[in-house]
Parts: C-alpha cells; structure tokens; sequence
C-alpha cells in the first residue's frame, strides 16, 4: 500500500546520492568572495546561497526556517518531480524550473528550484550541473553584470541559461529528424525507437515552454519594474520560450508526417509484394488446371496417344504465362 504522506511533510522524492553542500557568494561590486562554512542569511548584501544534493534534508530545512519559508515550499523542493511553477510569498518568490540540456551529445532533463528575497537568492539543485558551472565562471569575470546590477538580474540569467539550453537541445534534435527524413527518402527505412523517443523530447521541450512562457509574464508584472533593464531583459527570454514552443510544436507536426510517410511508403511496399505474388499465382492456376486434367487415369484419352502430346503440352504451358503476362501489362495491373 502507497505510504501518503502529510502536506508540509519534508523528504527528498529523488535517488541521487549527492551530499548535501551549501555555498555563499556575496556579490559585490568590485569583487566575489565564497564561504562554505558560514552561512549569513541576515545580511543585506547582495548574496547567492548555491545549495546542491538532496540527501541532508535536516541542513536544507534550517536554511529555509531561518528565512521563514513556510515547510509546502521546502516540500516542493525537496519533490523533484514538481512541475515548472511560481508562487508568490510575503518576502519571497519562490520559483520551480525544468530544463533539458546536452551532455556528450545525450540529452539530459533536471530540474533546480530558486528562493529569491530582496537582496538574496538561493538555487536548489539535486546535483552539480553545468549551469552551476557556468555561474560562477561568469562570477569570476572582471566587472559581471551580475554583480554591477540587482539580484534580479541574477534570475535573469539563470531564466536566460535555461531557455539557451534548450533551444540548443533542439536543434540537435532538429538536426536527428533531417536525418531520420533522409533515411526515409533514401533507405526507404525509419528507425521508430528513435523517432518516438524524439517525440518525447519535444513534448518535453514544448511544455517548457510554454510554462515558461506563462509565469514569466506574471513574474515582470509583480517583481519589475517597467522601466527597468531587466524588465526588457525578460521579455526577451519570453520571446526565446515562444520560440521553443512554437518550434517544438513544428518538429513534432513534422515527426506526424514523417510517420504518415513512412506507413504509406509500408503500405505501397507490400502492396507491390502481394501484386507480384497474385501475378504468380494466376499464371500457375491454369498450369495446375492442365497439370491435373492429363494427370487423370482416362482409359480413353485420345490426346495421350499422339506421338507429339507432350510437345503440345510443353507449347501450352510456356504459351499461357507469356499470354497472360503480356495481357496483365496491357491492363496496367503491374
């Protein structure tokens, strides 16, 4: 029986082994420093806490209480099959995002989720991912924007990697269906594990999307202010996820036609087998005919005594198929 537990029940739903490292990045104007040992929630710097792997969830809590984050988030956080969401809180925005990213030319899906306060933001993820990685490469940039604008524009860029992931994603999958349509065209063969499971991805991809595409809107209304870069910023990262779902949506409208191509191609393709197998069988019906009419024990079979019956017989029997076939092209049957 499914153990059900209670809301605000705190657990980790995923199987990664990770141990649990929390880090801080203060993002200063002139410089970055990172600490691993302290954790200052209080200050009002600016501040990226980076916390990666699940398995402690007890560290996790305690960071999320001292900031008053009510136990239903740190529960999605902690469900790693959450769906992409934003929810709005009393000091806090709290963000879930689903991405797919290449990784040695496989495509991987993950899911990270974002605490942002006014002057901190935290980043949830199960285990270290190159959007981590790339983080605080651009952190360690002489004059980042990241540090020369406000904690909202480090939202941004985390928005902005994600979108620029998976529009990358698909164009790869973009470049498998131009192959998988020239296979076709020339082999005249699909591989159908890899066509469905390229239909997987866009469905994927194109609900991204259009998530995105939905809460980023809502997020510009409550947390931007018109006039600002980052508002501008965003509404280009909307623009890129329109992009993604419309272009997903195409691909996926091209893998129905690829499919309907490839079963009608099937389809022609035994219809030629049974045609060619029907012509062989109504040229022996009329052999088999005469093969049993002088296999029979007459006792008065005129024919069977001529000196050429069996020349006669041999005339008839290549003279039928030759009739018939030249008939059947007449008729355009083949």
């Amino acid at each position: 029986m499914k153990h059900r537990k209670l809301p605000g029940t705190i657990s980790y739903t995923g199987s990664n082994k990770q141990a649990t490292t929390i880090t801080q990045t203060r993002l200063e104007s002139t410089q970055t420093s990172k600490n691993s040992t302290h954790i200052d929630v209080d200050e009002k710097q600016k501040s990226w806490i980076n916390v990666v792997g699940f398995l402690d969830t007890t560290k996790i809590k305690n960071l999320c209480e001292a900031l008053s984050v009510s136990p239903l988030v740190i529960e999605d956080i902690l469900n790693i099959k959450e769906r992409i969401k934003l929810e709005q809180h009393s000091n806090h925005l709290f963000l879930v995002i689903k991405y797919a990213y290449l990784e040695a030319s496989h495509i991987k899906h993950d899911y990270f989720s974002v605490l942002l306060f006014d002057h901190l933001i935290i980043t949830f993820f199960e285990h270290k991912t190159p959007i981590t990685d790339d983080l605080e490469a651009r952190l360690k940039l002489k004059n980042s924007q990241i540090q020369s604008n406000d904690i909202n524009y480090f939202l941004y860029v985390l928005l902005d990697m994600v979108t620029d992931d998976c529009l990358s994603t698909l164009d790869i999958i973009e470049q498998r269906l131009e192959r998988i349509e020239f296979n076709l065209l020339e082999l005249k063969k699909v591989d159908q594990v890899t066509l469905y499971d390229t239909r997987k991805q866009l469905v994927y991809l194109r609900n991204i999307g259009t998530q995105l595409t939905q809460i980023i809107p809502t997020l510009l209304k409550t947390t931007f202010s018109a006039d600002s870069l980052v508002y501008n910023y965003m509404q280009d990262v909307v623009d890129h996820n329109q992009l993604l779902t419309n272009k997903s949506t195409t691909l996926n409208d091209n893998i129905s036609h690829i499919l309907d191509v490839y079963l009608n191609t099937m389809s022609h393709k035994m219809n030629e087998i049974m045609t060619t197998l029907t012509i062989f069988s109504a040229i022996f019906i009329p052999l088999s005919f005469l093969a049993g009419v002088f296999g029979m024990n007459f006792t008065n079979f005129p024919i069977l005594t001529n000196p050429n019956a069996l020349l006669y017989f041999v005339i008839v029997c290549f003279s039928l198929p030759v009739i018939m076939i030249f008939y059947f092209k007449h008729k355009r049957w083949f």
